[in-house]
């Protein structure tokens, strides 16, 4: 059971949302030279509280835990215009400014492309699930192997206790189902999405990121659909989760 009462949650939440990075051109350039983080290690950011790596040809950030998505929301922002972030870019880069991208999605100049090492051009992890169906969703392929996209994925927990090696059970499993279900039929991921750029998101979707993708977590779910505009849209805290934070499910 997940209750929550306006914006005091008895869950956490969390997200690692994925920027392309630009040069001081507004050229997109791989970022592998930027971090040394990796999925099993992230890098700590300096004076932020965050950590990163690389992910693919994007760099992926990590927050710290929160307790409302009131706050994750500001606190997103808030450390996407850090200085903190912005010297940890810069000195990795030589001194030279980097800035992240917008773009939601890209398809890399062979430049770029060729220049990445080839660790960074795999493309997929983990499996992630369909909520709808509860059958797992199938590896992305883009038309282009240079084509690209970047998420903003939310992690919401209610597992007091849990440990990284518990098992997933299937009530978990379709308590993870029916909370997505739920985000989706209230609208959420409309209100996160960059209504400007909706012919970009149907193309991201049409290969990752689909309404209903989630995967389950000792923790809670991570839901995996959102692009990662809602990171620096203002007011967003406003908008989404307001009404589902005074339900029960």
């Amino acid at each position: 059971m997940l209750y929550t009462r306006h914006d005091t949650v008895c869950c956490t939440w969390g997200t690692d949302p994925e920027f392309f990075v630009e040069d001081k051109n507004g050229k997109v350039i791989s970022p592998h030279h930027l971090t040394t983080g990796t999925k099993k290690n992230p890098e700590a950011i300096p004076n932020s509280g965050w950590s990163c790596q690389i992910d693919g040809m994007a760099l992926e950030f990590n927050s710290p835990v929160f307790y409302s998505f009131s706050t994750l929301a500001y606190e997103v922002r808030k450390f996407l215009s850090s200085r903190a972030l912005l010297d940890f870019l810069s000195e990795r880069n030589g001194g030279e400014q980097v800035c992240l991208s917008d773009k939601i999605c890209h398809t890399f100049d062979e430049d770029v492309w060729d220049s990445a090492p080839d660790s960074s051009k795999e493309l997929g992890c983990n499996p992630d699930f369909d909520a709808y169906t509860g059958e797992m969703n199938p590896k992305p392929v883009p038309a282009n192997e240079r084509f690209r996209t970047v998420s903003g994925h939310l992690a919401i927990g209610w597992i007091e206790g849990f440990s990284w090696h518990d098992d997933i059970t299937q009530e978990h499993f379709d308590v993870c189902r029916h909370l997505v279900r739920n985000f989706v039929s209230l609208g959420y991921l409309d209100k996160l999405t960059d209504i400007s750029k909706l012919e970009q998101e149907d193309v991201r979707r049409s290969l990752y990121g689909q309404p209903g993708a989630f995967r389950p977590k000792p923790f809670g779910v991570e839901w995996r659909a959102p692009s990662n505009y809602w990171c620096r849209a203002q007011g967003v805290q406003r908008k989404v989760f307001y009404d589902y934070l005074n339900e029960e499910y």
